[in-house]
């Protein structure tokens, strides 16, 4: 694939996937998985596959950056907004702000980057010569 189109290809898979997040966030669920903290669980692994697609696109959006850099920015973006979403969801009257739910927020996008980065998301030579 030309490095073009994976920008575009990355881009619309991140952004739909962090739309899909939000609406899930914003949706009334039920209050069994909240009494068993079965919801940090799947907002670990959430933030995960989010900080693995966020990666994976900004290191070819940013390919002047070093890797480390753009993993460091990646994971700020996505606990900013996993802290957004948190705040939003106070205001709701439906769901409940949750500062553990910041937490498990956190924690997968830190997980889901440090992923991102061993499954050779960087840019590769052929993308580099195009």
């Amino acid at each position: 694939m030309k490095k073009k189109t994976k920008i575009i290809f990355y881009s619309v898979v991140t952004i739909a996937y962090m739309a899909l997040i939000m609406f899930l966030s914003v949706s009334k669920t039920s209050d069994t998985l909240m009494r068993w903290h079965i919801d940090k669980f799947m907002h670990v692994g959430a933030y995960l596959v989010m900080g693995v697609l966020g990666y994976r696109t900004c290191i070819r959006i940013w390919s002047s950056l070093r890797p480390v850099t753009v993993a460091v920015a990646v994971f700020f973006l996505c606990s900013i907004f996993g802290v957004v979403i948190e705040f939003y969801q106070g205001m709701t009257g439906y769901r409940v702000f949750s500062y553990g739910d910041m937490g498990s927020n956190a924690l997968g996008a830190l997980i889901g980057v440090v992923v991102g980065v061993y499954l050779g998301g960087e840019r590769s030579r052929e993308d580099d010569i195009r």
